[in-house]
């Protein structure tokens, strides 16, 4: 399996492509960034000069801090020959109340800024939009460049800060001036926000508070400055009659593990061609390739493979598509405009495309791998039976119940034994890693196979041979169905002793979970 990379500073959830929720989307200072520095570049976060003061650093008087922060922003070369027209664009905010305290950040250099402590036995002042209320440790925090700034709030020592509640503001005391804001039932918060250079803001580790019962405990904070990715090509092709997209892409990683690819689709007149009725760009989650240049540079490539949920009657009309890639913050490369190419029809024993997006298999024949070891690479082969002999097969029928069904509790998030590559069905959206099953006919009747579970989104095949794909050799294949949302249900016929072997994948790598598969004779 293909695993993102690590960004120095991420702890094992972040790895795992938890992206923020609960309002943790970007929040952006565009309108108000400036590439003016100060004359020097050399500003400092005020957190680094109050932890060298003489004073406890933990906890200091507000005066002495308001001094320091005053003292601690420059003004550029046009501020100091009184042009102020000149000055970097920023938002001046108000100071906290003195009884509500700040405490300071650590200079880690390289690795940013951070702080620990706990929030245990402190008084409740303010709370964010999405959250809190639970008692606040406050930090203060220049930006000493303009640029995009990662904030991590985790938990941490025994009695830990269970429900965190991470939010910034650009006025301490002023709720109106938040700029992001992160809660979660869990002991982590990101946030991640675009600050002009030496813009202040007040950063407020907090809990969730739920009734009369606050959240407090300890935890660590660190501040980062994120680089987002960048797109170097990419290329693109779709099958007009299938709708199989596919899009290669190669680039150049930031310092935060990459979450996926973002694309909208346009005509020959670069108009919009709606997706699901929608002129909005498209995200897709994606696992990466990681790689390093001979200098050390991480550099990233990856294969989107997808349907486009382009309307029928418009799949024609596709001429080109916008694509950018994104990480696990919101960070996004620059957008690259490409071409889209129809297949090209390959031969027998050559290479191909399994979703027949970038290419096509003459009739008779099936893109797959039959031998990993010889030839890693998909190409195409006649029609075969048997299963390869590295696959992990799972028996259903030793799953019987007593009412007459068989059951399955899988897991497709699971770590330990991890997914293997089994292919894909004629579904598109599948990943190619999946649990593969077999399962015997014991009478000749109509079955039914079903997935539930409490979340995800499951895409459900069976094939009369297990080591093909394609229609020549599908029962059937379902993505969703209404009655069950976003899992799937296949019925066909098999007779007394016939095998069928079924497939449970997801639609896309973010919806990888557990899972419940079912079959019963109608």
């Amino acid at each position: 399996m293909r695993l993102q990379g690590d960004a120095e500073g991420f702890d094992a959830a972040l790895e795992d492509g938890m992206v923020p929720d609960g309002g943790g989307s970007p929040n952006d200072f565009d309108a108000l960034a400036s590439d003016q520095g100060p004359p020097d570049g050399s500003a400092q976060p005020v957190d680094a000069l109050i932890a060298s003061a003489d004073t406890d650093p933990a906890r200091l008087d507000m005066d002495v801090i308001q001094d320091m922060m005053l003292d601690l922003m420059p003004m550029d070369r046009g501020q100091a020959e009184g042009d102020a027209e000149s000055a970097p664009e920023r938002i001046e905010g108000r100071m906290c109340p003195q009884a509500w305290g700040l405490r300071a950040l650590q200079d880690g250099g390289e690795d940013g800024w951070f702080a620990s402590g706990s929030t245990d036995d402190t008084i409740s002042y303010t709370e964010g939009s999405c959250g809190g209320g639970s008692g606040q440790h406050i930090y203060s925090f220049i930006a000493p460049t303009d640029g995009h700034y990662a904030i991590r709030l985790n938990g941490a020592t025994f009695a830990q800060l269970g429900f965190a509640a991470l939010y910034v503001r650009t006025s301490c005391d002023e709720p109106q001036t938040e700029v992001a804001c992160d809660a979660r039932r869990e002991p982590q918060a990101v946030v991640s926000l675009h600050l002009p250079a030496q813009q202040i803001v007040y950063i407020f580790v907090d809990g969730i508070r739920s009734g009369q019962f606050p959240t407090t405990g300890g935890y660590t904070l660190q501040i980062f400055r994120q680089q987002p990715p960048g797109l170097d090509s990419a290329a693109a092709w779709m099958n007009p009659d299938t709708a199989s997209t596919r899009v290669d892409l190669d680039g150049r990683l930031g310092n935060v593990p990459l979450a996926g690819v973002v694309y909208r689709f346009y005509d020959l007149a670069n108009q919009v061609i709606p997706v699901r009725g929608s002129h909005e760009p498209i995200q897709l989650g994606l696992v990466f390739d990681l790689s390093d240049e001979g200098d050390g540079a991480p550099l990233f490539s990856g294969i989107a493979e997808f349907p486009s949920d382009v309307p029928f009657e418009r799949l024609g009309d596709v001429a080109s598509l916008d694509v950018a890639v994104y990480d696990q913050l919101g960070g996004r490369s620059d957008t690259v405009r490409v071409p889209v190419d129809a297949p090209d029809i390959v031969g027998l024993g050559d290479p191909c495309d399994r979703v027949g997006a970038r290419s096509v298999c003459p009739p008779g024949t099936e893109c797959f791998i039959r031998d990993p070891l010889q030839n890693p690479e998909p190409t195409c082969h006649p029609v075969g039976l048997n299963c390869p002999a590295d696959w992990t097969i799972i028996d259903l029928n030793m799953f019987a119940q007593q009412d007459g069904q068989w059951l399955y509790d899988g897991d497709l998030s699971r770590r330990d034994p991890p997914l293997e590559r089994h292919g894909v069905g004629t579904c598109p959206g599948a990943t190619g890693f999946n649990d593969v099953f077999s399962f015997t006919a014991p009478q000749r009747a109509l079955y039914r196979f079903e997935t539930g579970g409490e979340r995800g989104d499951t895409i459900l095949w069976a094939r009369r041979q297990c080591g093909v794909g394609g229609a020549q050799v599908e029962f059937a294949c379902n993505d969703d169905i209404f009655e069950l949302g976003r899992f799937s249900r296949i019925e066909f016929q098999l007779e007394a002793d016939e095998t069928a072997y079924l497939f449970v994948d997801s639609f896309g790598i973010d919806n990888r979970a557990a899972y419940r598969l079912s079959a019963t004779a109608r």
